[in-house]
This record gives C-alpha cells, structure tokens and sequence, in this order.
C-alpha cells in the first residue's frame, strides 16, 4: 500500500474511532461495563494506536515524494 493511502487510512480510522467511541448510544454502556476510568484508558489506546502509526508513516516518508516548493 502506498504511503498516502496508508496515512489516509489511519486518519479516516482515528477519525472514526473517535467519532464512534463518543457517541451518546455507545459511550454510556462501555462506560457502565468498564466505567469511566477504563473507558478514558480504552479510548486513550485507540487513539494512540490509530495516531502513532499515521504520524510515523507521514514522518518515514515526508521526502519520498516531489518537492513542491520554490
């Protein structure tokens, strides 16, 4: 898979996650199962998960591409 894809496929999951864990359906009941402080745990995981690798495949390859500059 090429660097862009990947970067935008881990953008688009850390968006989703995001969006998905926050929702007022599913927060409540993750929060009721494992409570507040796991839930901010779990969530902090995903996060980290989805963020790190989108910032270390843009960071791996920043002079892979054309410059585009002056």
């Amino acid at each position: 898979m090429s660097p862009t894809l990947m970067i935008v496929a881990f953008w688009l999951l850390f968006a989703a996650t995001h969006i998905a864990l926050s929702s007022v359906k599913p927060r409540p009941g993750i929060v009721g199962v494992i409570g507040g402080g796991g839930f901010l745990g779990m969530y902090s995981l995903v996060a980290f998960a989805t963020f790190v690798p989108m910032v270390s495949t843009d960071f791996g390859n920043k002079h892979s591409g054309p410059c585009s500059g002056p």
